[in-house]
């Protein structure tokens, strides 16, 4: 029940950050996040490195999207900023990083099949953002695809090791 619990919330998140960057109310998103994410953290058997673990994924995530930016795979909607990834990305990567100890738990020590799941899931997850006008993503497909789907093929393993190495597989059964 755990499982199913931690994917729902994940979904809840990614929606209220996709959907209010769709209809720039920004913060509606990290809110939201900032919740679900405390919730995550209270029932955590061990707190400390699992919040260590969320924050690391952070300068990843701040990385590997604003070189998705700089690359040509995604646009930024942001007029102060459109060189730079836009900035409710960067909720998702902790929120995404709560779903390594339970719903994603049966991924850990695969780091091949984390890659997998990065190069297809990720360029599926930022095109269903695109669809609703939270952001834009090039114009040629296959330089989308690529791009994104290379980096979070290298991002999934370097998370999926953290994650095994910071907190462990069973800390928040």
């Amino acid at each position: 029940m755990r499982n199913l619990w931690n994917f729902a919330m994940f979904q809840a998140g990614w929606f209220a950050c996709v959907l209010g960057a769709a209809e720039r109310i920004w913060w509606i998103g990290p809110v939201a996040t900032a919740a679900i994410l405390a919730l995550h953290l209270r029932i955590a058997k061990d707190r400390p490195r699992e919040w260590l673990f969320l924050l690391a994924t952070l300068p990843l995530g701040f990385v590997v999207d604003n070189l998705q930016v700089a690359l040509g795979a995604i646009e930024s909607r942001s007029t102060l900023a459109p060189a730079l990834a836009p900035l409710w990305l960067l909720p998702l990567w902790p929120l995404f990083g709560s779903v390594f100890g339970e719903s994603m738990r049966w991924m850990l020590g695969r780091p091949w099949l984390g890659a997998a799941f990065g190069a297809i899931g990720a360029p599926l997850s930022y095109l269903a953002g695109a669809k609703t006008g939270a952001l834009r993503i090039a114009e040629d497909p296959w330089r989308f695809a690529v791009v994104v789907g290379l980096l979070w093929a290298g991002a999934m393993p370097l998370l999926l090791g953290w994650r095994g190495r910071l907190v462990g597989a069973a800390a928040t059964r």
